[in-house]
C-alpha cells in the first residue's frame, strides 16, 4: 500500500505558488538543521528537507500554557510548511531515547495562527510522535509515516489535526497501559483522518474525549489487539467507507473491539466493513453504543464478528437507527438490551450464516430485514463486493436501495448441476 507517496503528490501539486513575500530555505542547502530553517521561517514560508535521519535538540518551550523543557526535531510554528522532498522511506525524523527527557518528535507552541503543513517524513523516537498546542493551533499532516514512538503518536488538547494519506504503526509499544491509543485528543478539539492506514498499534487507533468533532474517511484499521481501535466519548463522529480488520479487545468491562462511542456523542458510521473483529471479555465486537450516545448504523458490512457477550456485530444500548447492514457468519450479531432502536428508520439489514441475528431486538424494527446468501464475490480475500444475483444488490433489494457498503463487483454463478465432463466439453 504506497498511499504516502500518492497523497505527498496531490499535496505538493496543490501547494500554492510562493508570493513575493514568502520565501524557501533548503536542507541542508541553506541551512545545517531543520530547525535553523524553522526559526527564521515566516508565516507562509516553507522549508524543504532533502533525505537523510535528522536527529533533535533540546529547548524550552510554552506547550498548553506551561513552560515545559523538551527534546524535539522540530520546535514548529503557525503557517509554515516542511516538506521531506525525498518522502518518508528515506527522510526520518528520530526524537531520540525518552530515557530521563520529555521527547516530542514534533511540538507545537500554544499559539493561535495558520495552518502547519508537515508532509513527506517518518516520525519516529521513543516519546511522541507529535505533540500539538492548545488555544486552535492546527496541524495538517500530508504522506507521513508516524511509527514506531514508544508513548503516543499524536497527542492534542483544543487543537484541529487532519491526517491525509498518512501510516500510522506500532506507536505506544513501551506504554504498560491499555488505555493509551496511538492518537489521543481532549477537549474541544477537531480530528480529521482521510486515506490513512493505522496498523499494530499495541493500544488502539484513536482516542478522542470531549473534542468538537471526529471525522474518519476511507481509512483502514488493522490488527489493534489491546484497546480497541477508535473510541470517542463526547462531539460529534463520522466514520465513511473505511475498514476494520481484526481489531480484538480483551480489555475486561470494556466494549467495542472496533468502535466504542459514548457520552452524549452523536455518531454516524455508514458504509465501513469490520471483518474477523472480536470483543474477547465482552460485548460489541464491532460496534458498541453507550447509553448517553446515539448513532446512525447504515450500510456497513460485518464478517465473522463474534463477542463473549452479545452484540457481536453492533451492540446498541443508547439510540440508533440501524439500516441496510449486512451481517454474516457473526456469533450473536445485533444486540440492543436497553438500546432504543427506531423501528421507522431502522431495517433492510441482511442476515446470513450467524449463530444468532438478534438479541431483545425490538420486532418492528426487523419487518423489512432478509435472511440470505448476500453470494460475496470473493470474502477469503477480502472482496466484499457482491453477485449481480446478490439480494443485497440494489437492482434485487425492492425499496431497501444497496445493502452493505459494497455494491456488484461481479456476475452470476450458475447454480444448475453439471459434470467435469460437460464444462471440459464447452471448452473445447
Amino acid at each position: 500500500m504506497n498511499v504516502p507517496r500518492r497523497w505527498l503528490l496531490m499535496a505538493l501539486a496543490l501547494v500554492p505558488m510562493a508570493q513575493a513575500e514568502a520565501a524557501s530555505y533548503r536542507v541542508p542547502g541553506d541551512y545545517a538543521t531543520i530547525q535553523a530553517a524553522i526559526d527564521v521561517a515566516a508565516s507562509g514560508d516553507t522549508v524543504l528537507v532533502g533525505p537523510g535521519t535528522w536527529t533533535s535538540e533540546t529547548r524550552s518551550v510554552v506547550h498548553c500554557t506551561n513552560l515545559v523543557t523538551s527534546t524535539s526535531v522540530m520546535f514548529l510554528k503557525p503557517g509554515i510548511t516542511v516538506i521531506g522532498t525525498a518522502g518518508p522511506e528515506t527522510t526520518i525524523l528520530d526524537g531520540g531515547s525518552a530515557s530521563g527527557r520529555s521527547v516530542n518528535t514534533l511540538i507545537m507552541e500554544s499559539v493561535e495562527g495558520d495552518p502547519v503543513r508537515v508532509m513527506g517524513f517518518t516520525i519516529t523516537g521513543q516519546g511522541n510522535g507529535l505533540a500539538w498546542g492548545c488555544s486552535g493551533t492546527r496541524l495538517e499532516l500530508v504522506g507521513c509515516h508516524v511509527v514506531g514512538n514508544g508513548d503516543l503518536a499524536i497527542v492534542g488538547f483544543d487543537a484541529r489535526i487532519s491526517l491525509m494519506g498518512c501510516v500510522v504503526s506500532s506507536n505506544g509499544s513501551l506504554q504498560q497501559g491499555s488505555s493509551l491509543q496511538a492518537v489521543l485528543l481532549r477537549i474541544g478539539g477537531r480530528f480529521e483522518a482521510t486515506g490513512t492506514r493505522f496498523e499494530g498499534n499495541p493500544h488502539g487507533a484513536i482516542s478522542a474525549q470531549r473534542l468538537s468533532a471526529v471525522e474518519v474517511n476511507d481509512c483502514e484499521f488493522v490488527d489493534h489487539s489491546g484497546g480497541g481501535a477508535v473510541n470517542v466519548s463526547g462531539g460529534f463522529v463520522t466514520i465513511r467507507n473505511s475498514l476494520f480488520l481484526r481489531n480484538r479487545k480483551a480489555v475486561p468491562g470494556l466494549s467495542g473491539a472496533a468502535v466504542s462511542i459514548s457520552q452524549g456523542i452523536d455518531a454516524t458510521i455508514e458504509f465501513c466493513t469490520f471483518a474477523y473483529c472480536s470483543m474477547l471479555t465482552g460485548h460489541g465486537g464491532a460496534i458498541d453504543i453507550a447509553p448517553d450516545a446515539t448513532a446512525t448504523i447504515g450500510n456497513n458490512t460485518f464478517y465473522r464478528c463474534s463477542a463473549s457477550g452479545i452484540g457481536s456485530a453492533v451492540m446498541v444500548s443508547g439510540t440508533a437507527t440501524v439500516f441496510g447492514n449486512l451481517a454474516v457468519e457473526c456469533e450473536d450479531a445485533f444486540a440492543a438490551p436497553v438500546g432504543n432502536i427506531d423501528p421507522f428508520g431502522s431495517g433492510c439489514n441482511l442476515f446470513w450464516g450467524n449463530a444468532e441475528n438478534y438479541s431483545f431486538w425490538p420486532e418492528e424494527a426487523t419487518v423489512t430485514d432478509v435472511v440470505a446468501d448476500p453470494e460475496f464475490c470473493a470474502p477469503d480475500l477480502l472482496d466484499f463486493t457482491v453477485r449481480d444475483s446478490s439480494p443485497a444488490a440494489a437492482a434485487n433489494s425492492g425499496a431497501c436501495g444497496q445493502i452493505g457498503a459494497h455494491g456488484v463487483g461481479c456476475g452470476s454463478v450458475s447454480k444448475e448441476p453439471t459434470t467435469w465432463g460437460r464444462i471440459k466439453n464447452a471448452y473445447r
